[in-house]
């Protein structure tokens, strides 16, 4: 009987060290502030039927994070929120987002958001020409 025990828990520990390490999947929550619209008004102009901005920004953001990584990377996009606009501030807009991607840690993941501030994006709903005034991460 001793002998069957103990061929269990060798076979055991030999299945849990031969298991693969799974990645850690890098994300960060970031704050994106935003400005750039050329219209008399803070306001963007109205989107196509179905879109929002929370969908412009789930699509901007995909986009520039996708950017940092080779063709086929998968990565995770989280859903935007968007506030705004602050007329006291410019007609600025806040966006929430978290995004990630296996194979970068947390703090790398927050380092690409971080190099997008000063960056110009087209909305592609809109048309409007944001300009990312600053970034910080979680």
């Amino acid at each position: 009987m001793l002998l069957k025990v103990s061929t269990v828990v060798f076979a055991a520990a030999t299945f849990v060290s031969a298991s693969p390490t799974i990645a850690k999947r890098g994300e960060a929550t970031c704050n994106i502030n935003v400005t750039g619209f050329t219209f008399p008004r803070s306001d963007p102009p109205p989107l196509p039927a179905g879109e929002t901005l929370t969908t412009e920004w789930n699509y901007l953001t995909g986009r520039l994070f996708a950017e940092s990584f080779p063709s086929g990377t998968t990565i995770t996009v989280g859903n935007s929120t968007v506030e705004g606009p602050v007329l006291e501030n410019g007609g600025t807009y806040h966006i929430t987002q978290a995004l990630g991607s296996a194979g970068v840690t947390d703090a790398e993941a927050a380092d690409i958001v971080l190099g997008w501030a000063g960056k110009d994006v087209s909305g592609p709903f809109s048309g409007v020409l944001y300009h990312i005034d600053n970034t910080d991460c979680a």
